[in-house]
């Protein structure tokens, strides 16, 4: 199969880049989600402003008053003791201060010491991280979840060296948790592609040695049921070493391509569980809890955008005007007849 070429992959992530823009708030900050707390502002912040600055090539430019402005809005926003919350009605935790910590040190701006030390305080006896604090008394939400625990892998690698004894043993953490089909499982969202796409994303950054074998026969049989989960399908196959030309990976592209909506996002579903808190392994539990969609189509926009632009830069580049007219021209004087002098 051959799936979207490299202009028609570029007119999509335009698009998506417009939408983004368009619904970032005048403050800096992106807001989503519907859930009891409220709208989240610090966690979904973080999330899209990665997304954002891992653009590359001709979108940089476009993105950088965006970028530069949510960065801004986190370090005026970061907790006094440290860290980023959900919003701020609620405590720090991890997953929000990790994706805060790893957009800011992307753009290049300053990670204070504290923010660390919030993010380490998270850390569990087994080099997993908890959500929120083991001691805040919210039973499973405070054990080492995968999903969690890759992304602040991540966030430390930007300011450690992998041989760092704690990042040591997150690596084994991560890499310890995958299951018999080749996939990790997640605490937080409906299927098991989150987890899957995060931690190899921490392993590849950390270069740490492991078979996909089993994990490329897994994401080849797993079903992804949306444009969040297709695009987090999409991403993994190719941290896994799959051929952006494999037949699977042309599929979901062609998928997302279709399913791009007129104002250049792609419709929000109910990916992100709440689970229960007296639930460890909600892969296993018959009611885990409920699932929620993002309300505003941000957290699911810009996962397809960081995985369309994982697959842009696995083609060859675009060809511009100016490049095309120049081969054209010496085309055209190849196959014009020679005319001798005199």
């Amino acid at each position: 199969m051959i799936g979207p070429c490299a202009e028609a992959l570029d007119r999509a992530t335009d698009a998506c880049i417009d939408f983004l823009l368009q619904h970032q708030c005048a403050d800096g900050r992106y807001v989503d989600w519907d859930l009891p707390p409220g709208s989240s502002s610090g966690w979904t912040t973080g999330y899209v402003g990665c997304r954002l600055a891992s653009l590359r090539g001709r979108f940089r430019p476009r993105v950088a008053a965006a970028v530069r402005s949510a960065a801004r809005w986190l370090i005026d926003n970061e907790a006094a003791g440290g860290g980023w919350a959900y919003n701020d009605s609620v405590d720090c935790d991890a997953d929000s201060t990790a994706n805060a910590m790893l957009f800011l040190s992307l753009v290049g701006s300053p990670v204070a010491h504290r923010s660390e030390a919030c993010l380490m305080s998270f850390r569990r006896p087994d080099g997993g991280f908890s959500t929120y604090r083991a001691d805040e008394g919210l039973g499973s939400w405070g054990l080492s979840h995968v999903d969690v625990s890759a992304l602040c892998g991540c966030a430390l690698l930007t300011r450690h060296d992998r041989r760092d004894a704690a990042l040591e043993s997150t690596i084994a953490y991560v890499a310890g948790q995958r299951n018999r089909a080749g996939l990790w499982d997640s605490f937080w969202w409906r299927s098991p592609l989150y987890a899957t796409r995060s931690s190899l994303a921490f392993l590849r950054a950390a270069d740490a040695p492991i078979d996909l074998a089993s994990t490329r026969h897994g994401l080849h049989s797993v079903d992804a049921g949306n444009a969040f989960e297709r695009a987090l399908l999409l991403d993994s196959l190719l941290l896994a070493g799959v051929e952006v030309g494999d037949d699977r990976i042309s599929a979901l592209l062609e998928s997302l391509m279709e399913e791009q909506l007129g104002d250049g996002s792609w419709i929000s579903e109910p990916i992100l569980r709440v689970t229960r808190r007296d639930c460890i392994d909600p892969w296993n539990c018959a009611d885990p809890g409920p699932l929620h969609a993002d309300a505003r189509r941000l957290f699911t926009t810009a996962t397809v955008l960081a995985a369309l632009g994982s697959a842009r830069r696995c083609l060859p580049a675009s060809e511009t005007p100016r490049a095309r007219d120049r081969r054209r021209a010496a085309i055209a004087a190849r196959l014009r007849p020679r005319c001798d002098g005199g």
